[in-house]
């Protein structure tokens, strides 16, 4: 056990994790999706309205598809769209697109909004104080009280289901940790399943640690252990429940298979689709498409193919990989598992 602060003993991974020293628990605001045709469209942006943010904190996106391919049906060569950048304007998030082959057509986006509020300071009251970490007696509302709700090692053989019986399985995020350098996982977000590829879209199979955070509902109280309740009696933190603690952020690389390194040893990395990347060539002078997925060895990762996108292009085209440089929230394996 930690030697000073405060640590908790959640049932749902049976491990140990520190809610003090310097931990930033990450609170759900919400999956949210761009209009295809809306008037959220404004020139080659979009933008989303924020509910329930915290004024002063820092927003997170985790990527759930945020690349998509088009054709028309005269061009022999495929088009697409990513989230390039966001920012914030109070509460409205703007996505700025940016397109491969000029064409710049609208897109859906759809992504999962989470934020990070300032560490607590100390105000004199009476109570209790973890000092430069994040203060849950601040959530007051289950859909905002985000915190994992299923932890356990599969073997992903083609694909695999989030369980049915989850809280609040519609708004859950799904979190992986891997290791092998050939495989690419891709997400459906509708169905929560997780499918596993091989080097060029071939089905696959790995081992992997998934870790499920949703929100939405009042978790259950601890028989032993920590529980926060709000004013009206409703549990909104229960030490039975780890909290969504970031370490970092990682951005992918604009092209696919190159690797870049993650803050820590063993990362959990959501589990999304990152754009479009070019595959092998499928005969008669074209190449297949492919949605982006994240690869994983060690604590490196890089964007790699998953499922076709049912268009394919010309092999002599130069086809840049479409892969959105948005920043990836990190987590720590280890707080979650024991290896």
């Amino acid at each position: 056990m930690s030697n000073y602060g405060i640590s908790i003993l959640p049932s749902i991974t049976n491990k140990e994790m520190d809610i003090s020293a310097g931990s930033r628990s990450m609170r759900f605001l919400g999956i949210y999706g761009t209009a295809q045709t809306s008037d959220q469209q404004k020139g080659y942006r979009a933008y989303i309205d924020i509910k329930g943010r915290t004024a002063g904190s820092q927003v997170y996106i985790v990527p759930i598809k945020i690349g998509a391919p088009y054709q028309d049906s005269v061009s022999t060569i495929v088009g697409l769209d990513y989230v390039k950048s966001y920012w914030l304007e109070g509460d409205r998030l703007w996505l700025q697109y940016t397109g491969v082959n000029d064409l710049k057509r609208w897109k859906f986006a759809e992504i999962a909004v989470f934020e990070v509020t300032a560490a607590s300071a100390y105000s004199g009251e009476y109570g209790i104080v973890l000092q430069d970490a994040t203060n849950y007696l601040e959530i007051s509302d289950a859909n905002s009280a985000g915190c994992c709700v299923w932890a356990g090692q599969v073997t992903i053989s083609g694909s695999w289901s989030a369980p049915a019986d989850i809280p609040m399985r519609d708004n859950c995020v799904i979190f992986a940790n891997w290791s092998n350098p050939n495989v690419a996982l891709g997400y459906n977000n509708s169905s929560k399943t997780i499918s596993c590829y091989g080097l060029n879209g071939a089905s696959a199979s790995v081992t992997a640690r998934i870790a499920i955070f949703s929100s939405g509902f009042f978790p259950t109280p601890p028989e032993y252990g920590f529980a926060i309740w709000n004013a009206q009696g409703q549990c909104t933190f229960s030490s039975d429940y780890p909290p969504l603690l970031i370490a970092g952020t990682v951005s992918l690389a604009s092209r696919q298979n190159v690797w870049v390194s993650t803050p820590v040893s063993r990362p959990l990395v959501p589990v999304s689709s990152a754009g479009v990347v070019k595959g092998a060539s499928v005969g008669n002078g074209y190449s297949s498409t492919f949605y982006c997925g994240i690869r994983m060895s060690g604590n490196q990762i890089c964007g790699g193919p998953t499922y076709k996108t049912g268009m394919n292009t010309e092999s002599s085209y130069t086809f840049p990989d479409g892969i959105s440089p948005i920043a990836y929230p990190i987590l720590d394996a280890d707080n979650y598992f024991t290896f």
